[in-house]
């Protein structure tokens, strides 16, 4: 497997692409911590505890979403329903 990613580094473009990937995906992770702000998070967080109490639905949105539902952050007020 090594020898696959060192080989596949070696080519530029290949470089370039998952390079790129791998920026992206930061910057996804570093945006979902980012609250709206004008939320009450104490709040929102007894709403999630009852919520995943009650009905997994919940739960499974945030698990998706990669937690981004339940601290309501930027991506999911606005990027997550497309």
């Amino acid at each position: 497997m090594l020898e696959a990613l060192r080989n596949a580094l070696k080519l530029p473009d290949l470089r370039r692409r998952i390079f790129f990937t791998i920026l992206i995906l930061v910057i996804f992770r570093m945006a979902a911590n980012i609250p709206v702000p004008g939320v009450d998070r104490q709040a929102l967080s007894a709403f999630f505890a009852s919520a995943t109490a009650t009905s997994q639905l919940a739960g499974l949105l945030d698990l998706l979403s990669g937690g981004a539902v339940s601290n309501f952050s930027v991506l999911a007020a606005g990027v997550y329903p497309y």
